[in-house]
């Protein structure tokens, strides 16, 4: 009979509840022999593969799935007679008494000469001996999946900090009733050992059990044993149990009873028999707790912002009993006292805290105090997230959220939620909290309850009315579900939105108006503010730009192309990015572009861009008014879009005062990259490779702030036809950097993960800057970190393996984004350094990546003075330049147990300059390089040298990415935006050749932009515009607006513009022709409540288009005034009238001027040669004009503008 380890599928929140369930859940397997014990089924009715008896053999089994140990991938494990698995490859055989050493093993164990890997799990690693049927050896991988739920189990309830963990394969061995070598068969002693050791991974993590049922002899002979008890006389000499990484530095033996007999009773985790790890990373992790830690470890590492999840407790062995009640205080980084929640103890391992919610982002301290507040003497870190990035699990769901039901009182609306995530008998509650922030500081208020003490069904239904609680203040809030009782709890909530659904009965009675007055009431109060666009950020003018300035801008969490999310605020953007930063206002960019990749303003359309007055991600130091995340955002600038747009008539207002950041002004980054051999292009494009080995200091800023930034270079083996050693190409596998005062972060190439995270702290220390307190951060569920100064964010879908091949790291104080990615396989990292414009010209940078001030030629600088052109240098010259770069052994670059400073900066290290000779590539190689690396000389040098086909591809993938970026960070000139005027519209196309094309949104050079007006409004300024190469908008300074008049509309006037002027009375309009045409018709209109004045006027290009100079003088009233006019080239004298303007007599020297134009005048301008037209005007006034008649010549071939005119005329 057997025993499952654990067999209940349910989560179990307690190891007790585990404990009692591992002794009484029985199940009968059918296996070789009786098994008592906590152990998994195993033997051959399990599906167990046999190992041969005997001594010292093994087995080897090709595993299905990876597995993860020490940091590294092994595909292979073997089963061993002597109570291990080695992965890789066998121990050395034969196994002499030598061998049973404390880990870690000299790699050397048959001392022959040679260094063997000998990677180990051992759970009872002694002399073990099946010869003569003294007991069996079993195995088997399985991916079944009522082993897999119970794997799963399993783990989870050991190990607290991975309750999330999904066993997908697992390994198990059993050793029976095993004996020792020589032991002694005349004796009446038979001692003999069961145990078993599992293997589970989800592909990432890999975890490990050892169970012990029986341990009756602890050494065996080989270990100077009895050979009748197999135990040894003193307690040193016994089996070695444990874990060894092969590389005769790391081992762990710790968590194991000092005399190995008392396996069986013994236990990490506090369940006899049984001990548990988790294997795949740096360091064992041992599950259970440990007396005497003082240090905390967080389930989950982080949390949503509102709060209400549990916060678990793990490390420290919890001193008092299971139920007692602790107190988690969570602190900010400046000290702040942010809350103080209460917690209990679960069991003695495992407790937990339910905090209430926050009002900040980034790393917090948390304290635990388990005598009421009197000491805190526990500690640890956690880690709280804007809410837009957290996973909807754990969340309550508005059904039909963007139904209009949720806008107004009286509707029947459903809320739900998992029910998982509440105990089955809890009664629940669930209440509307809105949001107040004022003088009193940010807080949550309690203003409607939906339903008390109903059962945890997973739904409401609910028909809210209003409630007075919520007005224009408070306007938005939330939603929570909790048990009843309110003690130490999980709680729920919803995300932010408007509590149209309660606000107050004014509100229901009329939400537009309503809703009319507040966007009125809102726009005045936002114009008494302090402005604050002046220190916001330009948008970049395509998506292409927008993506590639990635140390600015990241993409918009309610709007990106990256998630799928609706954009539901923007309908008909592609995608949106935000300024990563806020601005010394605390206010934030925000750019949303179209499908066609260009900025989409808001001055055009009401999903357009809009800035923030407070930014959506928050302004540091947080916990004060208009620099909450979320929060502050929805008072100042989503609430109020609300009012003015969602719920009211009067979007513009909002789009007035929420302006796109237009992007003529925009001034792309610059960047500069590592890859590859490792190949290097400046931020002034200087292109060169650097094979250094050792660290050095990529790119350094000493003004007007300081950043710096090292890479570690390491030798990647080359390829040689030759027995002669060769150390070839070297490549990037770690970077360190830092700004001002803000957390040091290094990324190293991970063989598991693809990239792992470490941040420290600056400590000053001699010789410069040294880094303390190193801790390594799991991105686990996280894509985004906000830490001290600086921010990271995974850029890659990281999968179901957590894969990281792509992060960028933004710093607060000068927007300087770096971006690091690996391609899966490849070994090493490249590295993409990305500047402002800012610092262009007006900072003070060395390092390899040279200078930024436009001169390449500066770019092959030294440390200590001067630089080459490396355009011009040698392959030496370029070698010694970078070496003058290597960092001092004060060193920022954390060091573990296999890295040290002497060995990685080796000075004797010789450099491979030139690469291998093409002709040594087999044909499957060559064509591999010529497709891969084309045309590409980077590409093809590392090929060559390393043969590595990972490293090709991503020197060749970078190079291209390079390329693309750098064509996309080049300036475009871009006029400034004019928006679309109020009661108006405004056309886009664009011009080539003279001809229009196609319809564009843009505002680059060739844009047409065309405007005209609503009926009875009058259209100011040029009615059409293009974007001049210099980036300034043709026509009129005028600012096209349209002008409501009870006369109504008046016709555009084209190639000219008109103006209104509100005078005493009446309005009058004033008509100016662009330079090079000519008016004909009156240049001043006048309504007067009911008509305009005169007739329509238009601008003609005086090219082709003049008036004869009068021959006698004319004034008085009622006089005739005669003149021709003529299609022709420009005469050499231009007419000219002394009483005029723009060449034609103004209305405002005769008074109500009445122009006939006679019929005769088309007719004989058809006819060839010079034809005359005389055009009558009647003169009501006394003013004098002067001028004299010059007739010119009509073209035999009337070209197609006459024509046009013609027909003009002619209608």
């Amino acid at each position: 009979m057997a025993v499952y380890f654990a067999s209940d599928q349910k989560y179990r929140h307690t190891v007790d509840m585990f404990v009692f369930i591992l002794t009484l859940l029985l199940t009968i397997c059918s296996v070789q022999g009786q098994v008592t014990s906590n152990l998994y089924p195993y033997g051959p009715g399990n599906s167990d593969s046999t190992l041969t008896n005997g001594n010292d053999l093994s087995a080897s089994v090709a595993a299905t799935t990876p597995i993860n140990f020490y940091a590294e991938r092994y595909n292979t494990l073997f089963v061993n007679t002597n109570g291990i698995i080695s992965l890789g490859c066998p121990l050395p055989e034969p196994q002499t008494n030598d061998f049973f050493n404390n880990f870690p093993l000299y790699p050397d164990l048959n001392e022959d000469g040679e260094l063997e890997k000998n990677v180990l799990i051992a759970p009872f690693w002694a002399d073990v001996d099946t010869s003569n049927n003294r007991g069996n050896i079993y195995y088997r991988q399985s991916t079944e999946s009522t082993l897999l739920n119970n794997v799963t189990n399993d783990v989870r309830n050991v190990f607290i900090l991975y309750s999330d963990y999904i066993a997908t394969w697992a390994f198990i061995s059993t050793w029976e009733n095993v004996s020792f070598y020589n032991h002694q068969e005349s004796s009446s002693l038979d001692p003999r050992n069961t145990f078993q050791v599992v293997l589970t991974t989800d592909g990432l993590n890999t975890f490990v059990f050892f169970l012990y049922d029986t341990v009756e002899w602890s050494a065996g002979t080989t270990l100077n044993g009895d050979p009748e008890t197999g135990i040894p006389t003193q307690n040193n000499h016994q089996a070695v149990i444990g874990f060894n990484r092969g590389d005769g530095l790391n081992g762990y033996e710790d968590g194991f009873p000092s005399n190995v007999l008392n396996l069986p009773t013994d236990s990490n985790v506090d369940a006899s028999g049984l001990y548990a790890f988790k294997i795949d990373s740096e360091d064992i992790l041992s599950a259970g707790c440990q007396d005497g830690v003082t240090i905390v470890y967080t389930f989950p590492v982080f949390g949503n912002m509102f709060g209400g999840e549990r916060v678990y407790l793990i490390g420290p062995c919890w001193g008092i009993s299971v139920g007692d009640d602790l107190k988690c205080r969570f602190t900010s980084s400046e000290g702040d006292v942010l809350q103080v929640a209460n917690g209990t103890v679960e069991s003695r391992q495992s407790a937990y805290c339910v905090p209430e919610p926050f009002f900040l982002v980034g790393e917090v301290t948390l304290e635990v105090s388990i005598n009421d507040g009197n000491t805190w003497n526990y500690e640890g870190v956690y880690r709280i997230v804007y809410p837009g990035r957290v996973t909807s699990i754990g969340r309550v769901t508005r059904l039909s959220s963007s139904s209009s039901d949720w806008e107004t009182a009286d509707n029947a609306l459903t809320i739900t939620w998992d029910t998982a995530q509440f105990e089955v008998k809890d009664r629940l509650d669930a209440h509307v909290l809105a949001y107040r922030e004022d003088g009193s500081g940010p807080r949550w208020e309690e203003v409607y309850t939906i339903v008390t003490d109903v059962e945890n069904t997973g739904s409401i239904s609910f028909t809210p009315t209003a409630t007075e609680m919520v007005t224009k203040d408070n306007a938005f809030g939330l939603i929570r579900v909790q048990p009843t009782n309110r003690g130490i709890g999980r709680k729920l909530y919803t995300t932010e939105h408007a509590l149209g659904y309660v606000l107050e009965q004014e509100y229901q009675n009329n939400p537009e108006v309503w809703s009319n007055e507040k966007c009125l009431a809102w726009a005045a109060e936002d114009d008494s503010l302090p402005t604050y666009t002046d220190s916001l950020l330009n948008c970049p003018c395509t998506l292409d730009q927008a993506l590639t300035d990635s140390g600015r801008f990241q993409p918009d969490t309610g709007c990106s192309m990256f998630t799928g999310s609706v954009c539901t605020y923007h309908v008909g953007a592609k995608h949106c990015v935000r300024s990563v930063f806020a601005s010394s206002t605390h206010a934030g960019t925000q750019c949303c572009y179209n499908g066609d990749g260009y900025l989409m303003y808001a001055g055009d359309t009401d999903q357009g861009s809009t800035n923030d007055r407070s930014h959506v991600w928050g302004s540091e130091p947080y916990l004060q008014a208009d620099k909450i995340p979320s929060l502050s955002h929805w008072k100042h600038d989503v609430i109020t879009f609300y009012y003015c747009c969602l719920w009211g008539t009067d979007c513009r207002s909002y789009m007035e005062r929420r302006i796109t950041m237009d992007c003529a002004n925009y001034e792309p980054a610059e960047h500069a990259i590592a890859f590859g051999d490792p190949h290097i292009i400046t931020f002034d494009d200087s292109n060169y490779t650097f094979n250094g080995k050792g660290e050095f200091t990529l790119i350094e800023v000493i003004q007007p702030t300081r950043f710096r930034l090292d890479g570690r270079f390491e030798v990647i083996p080359a390829f040689t036809s030759t027995t002669e050693k060769q150390d070839g190409a070297t490549g990037l596998t770690a970077l360190v950097m830092f700004e001002n005062s803000s957390d040091v972060i290094q990324i190293d190439k991970d063989a598991l993960n693809g990239m792992a995270l470490y941040t420290g702290t600056q400590a000053l220390a001699e010789g410069g800057t040294k880094v303390a307190n190193w801790e390594r951060i799991s991105f686990r569920d996280q894509t985004w970190l906000d830490l001290k100064g600086v921010s990271i964010t995974i850029n890659n879908d990281m999968g179901p393996n957590k894969l990281v091949t792509s992060l960028t790291v933004m710093f607060r104080s000068s927007s300087i984004g770096v971006n690091i990615t690996r391609l899966e396989d490849n070994e090493v990292l490249s590295v993409s350094v990305i500047l402002p414009s800012s610092l262009q010209g007006t900072s003070y940078i060395i390092g390899i990546f040279g200078s930024y001030n436009n001169e390449a030629g500066d770019d092959l600088q030294t440390k200590y003075g001067g630089f080459t052109d490396p355009r011009l240098a040698t392959d030496e010259e370029i070698y010694q330049a970078g070496l003058s770069w290597r960092t001092p052994e004060s060193t920022l670059f954390r060091y573990d147990d296999k890295t040290f400073y002497d060995l990685l900066n080796d000075t004797n290290y010789n450099p491979l300059l030139t690469s291998p000779d093409e002709s040594s590539l087999t044909p499957s190689e060559l064509s591999f390089m010529e497709t891969t690396c084309g045309n590409i000389t980077q590409c093809r040098f590392d090929f060559l040298v390393t043969r590595d086909r990972g490293i090709a591809i991503a020197t060749s993938s970078a190079e291209e990415h390079y390329q693309w970026a750098e064509e996309k960070m080049l300036k475009m000139t871009s006029c400034t935006f004019i928006p679309t005027p109020r009661n108006g519209i405004k056309i886009y196309s664009q011009m080539e050749d003279g001809e229009v094309v196609s319809s564009y949104s843009n505002n680059f050079v060739g844009t047409v932009i065309e405007f005209g007006c609503d009926e009875f409004y009058v259209l100011e300024g040029s009615p059409k515009r293009v974007c001049q190469d210099d980036g300034t908008y043709s026509g009129s300074e005028v600012i096209n607006d349209c002008i409501y008049s009870p006369c109504g509309g008046l016709p555009v006037v084209e190639n000219g513009y008109m103006e209104l002027s509100e005078l005493d009375g009446y309005q009058l309009v004033t008509i100016t022709c662009d330079q090079g045409y000519v008016l004909e018709g009156p240049s001043d209109r006048q309504c007067n409540g009911e008509d305009w004045s005169g007739v329509d006027s238009r601008c003609v290009d005086e090219a082709t288009v003049y008036t004869t100079k009068f021959e006698e003088n004319i004034s008085g009233t009622g006089k005739t005034i005669l003149y021709t006019t003529a299609y022709e080239d420009h005469p050499s004298e231009k007419p000219i009238t002394d009483c005029k303007r723009n060449g034609l007599i103004a209305a405002s020297c005769i008074e109500g001027a009445i122009i006939i134009i006679l019929l005769i005048v088309i007719a004989t301008l058809l006819q060839k040669g010079a034809r005359k037209g005389a055009t009558e005007r009647g003169n009501k006034s006394d003013e004098e004009y002067n001028g004299k008649s010059n007739f010119g010549m009509v073209p035999e071939n009337v070209d197609e503008k006459y024509e046009s005119d013609k027909k003009a005329y002619q209608s």
